[in-house]
């Protein structure tokens, strides 16, 4: 599978690579606060 490179942080990239809620809340979150 391959890894998501989206933010400057190990942990949280890994994080949304694992966790498909966490991916949608983010990119929510994102699209709110642009």
């Amino acid at each position: 599978m391959p890894t998501l490179r989206l933010t400057q942080d190990a942990a949280a990239d890994e994080l949304l690579g694992r966790d498909p809620l966490a991916l949608l809340l983010g990119m929510l979150l994102d699209q709110r606060s642009a």
